[in-house]
C-alpha cells in the first residue's frame, strides 16, 4: 500500500486467498450443522434403549352396573319441567293473543248481553241420516245443512237440550208480553244462524205452536235448501206481486175493500177509488196512498152535514141555508164555509165529519159484490182543497182494529208458504236474489207482511244476512219483537262482534241475548254434566 499525500491506494487480494476464505466458511457452517445433527440421533437412540415408564396401576377396571350418561330420570324430570312451562306460556300467549268469544264469561265481559244457551258441536254420527259420500255441489250442501237438523237427533240429546234451553230463554227474555217474531242474525259468515233458526223453529213447533221459518236472506239463501222450493215465488216473489198488482177495474169477487185499500197504500197511489153495487156508491180519494177524503154520492138527505147540523141544533136554519147557497156558487166545501162564516168551530166539525166519514166507510165495506175502478190523478189536484180535518186513514184502522179480511193476500201468502212435512212448521223461502235486498226487506210492504203473517201464525223465525256485510238484519228488527245473535266459538273477533252490537242497539233492536253455536264443550270446558251427568240423567248411554 502507497500512501502519498491524503489518497490511499490499495492492491487487491489474491484469488486463490478469497476462494479459500469462502470454502473455509462453508466447511465452518456444515460442521455445525453436522454437530446439531449428531447430538439429535444420540438423544434418540438414548430414549429408545431406556425402558422405565411413569405409568403405574392404580385399580384394575370394572364394568360398571348403571350408565354413567344420559341420566335418564333427571333428563325426564327436567324435560317434564320444561314442558310444562312451555305448555303454560304457549297456552297463556295464545290466550293473549285470540281476540275471539269462546265462553259465556267472554260474551258477558264483552259484549254486555246474556247467553241464551250453549249449543253443543253436533255429533254428525248420531244423526238418522245416512251418510252420502257420493253428493256433490248443492246437493252436498243441502245434505250437510239437513244432518244438521233436530229432527234427525234424539229428542233427549243434549243437542236438541241446548235448543230446548235456547226456547225458554227467549220465552223469559219477552215476560211482559208474549214474542210473535224473532230475528236471528250473526255478525259473520259462518256462525250457524241458519241451522239455529231451523232447530229453534222446530222446538218451538213441537209445544203446539204454529211456527212460519221465513228466508230473509236475499244474498245467500241457506234455509230455503231445507226442502225443495223452487216452485214457490217465495218472499222476493211475494212482494213484487204486491207492488205490481195492477189495480185499475174489476170485481170485489177478487179484491176486498181492505185488499183495494193495503194495495193502494203499499203502491203509494194518488187517485180516485170508486166503488160500486147494486144500491150504492162510494168515492174515496187517496194522496200518495193515503185515503183523505170519502163521497158518498147518493147518500140520504137526512144524514147530509147540513141536515145533521140543524137536527143538532148547532147551526140556524137560515145560517145552513146561506152556506148551501154560497156552495153552490163555489168550489168550497160545506164545511170550510161553515167556518169561515163563524159558525163553526172546528173541533165540532171534525166530530161531525167523521160521523159522516164512518156512514160512508161501513157502506163501502159492506159492499161483498159489486165492482171497483181506480182513477189515478196528479197531486196537483189534491192542492186546490188543503182542507183534510178527518183523517180517513186512521178511522179505516179504527173499524177494522187488525181484522181485515184479505182475501187477495191470504191467496198470494198461502202460494208461497211451504210444508215442511213437520207438524206446525212452515217455510217460506227467499224466492228469486234481488238487485237491492237491503231496500226490498226495509220496504213497507215487508213491514205489512212481517204484521200480516203474525195474524196466521203464532210465531215467525226470521233468518236475515249477517250484519257487518249487510244492513239487512237492521232494518228487520225495526218490524220484529226482538233479535238474537248467533256466534261460533273462536271465530269472530271480539271487536267486530261489538260493532255488529252496537249498530244493532242503534238501529233500538231488543237484543235478547247470544247463542253461543258449535262449542266443543271437552276442549272448552263446558258443562261438565253435558259428558257426565246429563246422559246419566236422562239414561242415555255414550
Amino acid at each position: 500500500m502507497t500512501v502519498r499525500g491524503f489518497i490511499t491506494y490499495s492492491t487487491p487480494l489474491p484469488k486463490k486467498e478469497l476462494r479459500y476464505s469462502i470454502l473455509q466458511r462453508d466447511v465452518d457452517t456444515n460442521q455445525k450443522l453436522y454437530d446439531t445433527l449428531l447430538a439429535k440421533i444420540k438423544e434418540s437412540n438414548i430414549e429408545e434403549t431406556l425402558d422405565a415408564s411413569n405409568i403405574r396401576l392404580d385399580e384394575e377396571a370394572v364394568t360398571p352396573l348403571n350408565p354413567v350418561k344420559p341420566k335418564k330420570m333427571l333428563n325426564f324430570i327436567l324435560s317434564l319441567i320444561f314442558g310444562l312451562m312451555t305448555g303454560v306460556g304457549f297456552a297463556f300467549l295464545r290466550e293473549y293473543l285470540d281476540r275471539t268469544v269462546r265462553t259465556e264469561e267472554d260474551v258477558r265481559r264483552y259484549l254486555g248481553i246474556p247467553v241464551l244457551s250453549v249449543i253443543p258441536e253436533a255429533d254428525k254420527g248420531k244423526s238418522k241420516i245416512k251418510p252420502a259420500y257420493f253428493l256433490k255441489g248443492k246437493k252436498k250442501e243441502q245434505y250437510v245443512f239437513k244432518q244438521l237438523f233436530l229432527e234427525n237427533y234424539q229428542i233427549k240429546s243434549s243437542f236438541a237440550e241446548a235448543y230446548r234451553t235456547l226456547r225458554t230463554n227467549i220465552y223469559f227474555s219477552f215476560m211482559e208480553k208474549p214474542f210473535q217474531s224473532l230475528v236471528i242474525t250473526s255478525a259473520g259468515e259462518g256462525d250457524g244462524k241458519t241451522s239455529t233458526v231451523a232447530n229453534l223453529a222446530y222446538i218451538i213447533s213441537q209445544t203446539g205452536k204454529s211456527v212460519l221459518m221465513i228466508d230473509a236472506d236475499m244474498r245467500k239463501p241457506m234455509l230455503s235448501r231445507l226442502i225443495e222450493s223452487e216452485k214457490s215465488p217465495g218472499l222476493t216473489g211475494l212482494i213484487s206481486e204486491i207492488i205490481g198488482a195492477e189495480i185499475r177495474k174489476g170485481s170485489l169477487d177478487d179484491f176486498s175493500i181492505s185488499d183495494l185499500f193495503r194495495l193502494l197504500g203499499l203502491q203509494k197511489k194518488t187517485g180516485l177509488l170508486q166503488l160500486f153495487d147494486k144500491k150504492e156508491k162510494v168515492e174515496i180519494f187517496f194522496l200518495k196512498g193515503k185515503a183523505i177524503h170519502l163521497n158518498w154520492p147518493n147518500r140520504p138527505e137526512e144524514k147530509k152535514l147540513a141536515a145533521l147540523l140543524l137536527k143538532e141544533g148547532v147551526i140556524e136554519k137560515e145560517h145552513a141555508e146561506i152556506a148551501l147557497d154560497r156552495q153552490k156558487y163555489s168550489e168550497e166545501k160545506l164545511g170550510l164555509i161553515l167556518l169561515n162564516m163563524g159558525l163553526l168551530k172546528e173541533d165540532k166539525l171534525k166530530a161531525y165529519l167523521a160521523i159522516q166519514m164512518m156512514e160512508g166507510l161501513r157502506i163501502a165495506l159492506q159492499m161483498k159484490t159489486g165492482s171497483y175502478a181506480f182513477t189515478p190523478l196528479p197531486e196537483t189536484d189534491f192542492e186546490k182543497s188543503l182542507f183534510y180535518p178527518v183523517e180517513l186513514h186512521h178511522l179505516y184502522k179504527q173499524i177494522f182494529v187488525g181484522e181485515e179480511h184479505l182475501p187477495f193476500f191470504q191467496k198470494k201468502t198461502e202460494s208461497v208458504i211451504l210444508k215442511t212435512g213437520v207438524e206446525n212448521l212452515f217455510l217460506m223461502p227467499s224466492g228469486f236474489i234481488p238487485p237491492n235486498p237491503s231496500e226490498l226487506l226495509g220496504s213497507e210492504q215487508t213491514a205489512f207482511l212481517i204484521s200480516y203473517l203474525k195474524k196466521r201464525f203464532d210465531v215467525l223465525i226470521i233468518d236475515t244476512p249477517p250484519v257487518m256485510p249487510a244492513t239487512d238484519a237492521l232494518l228487520a228488527a225495526s218490524y220484529t219483537d226482538g233479535v238474537a245473535m248467533v256466534i261460533r266459538g273462536g271465530l269472530i273477533n271480539r271487536e267486530m262482534l261489538k260493532r255488529t252490537v252496537e249498530q244493532l242497539r242503534g238501529a233500538r233492536a231488543n237484543v235478547v241475548g247470544v247463542a253461543l253455536n258449535r262449542i266443543d264443550v271437552k276442549k272448552e270446558g263446558y258443562y261438565k254434566y253435558y259428558n257426565k251427568y246429563y246422559p246419566t240423567y236422562y239414561g242415555e248411554k255414550n
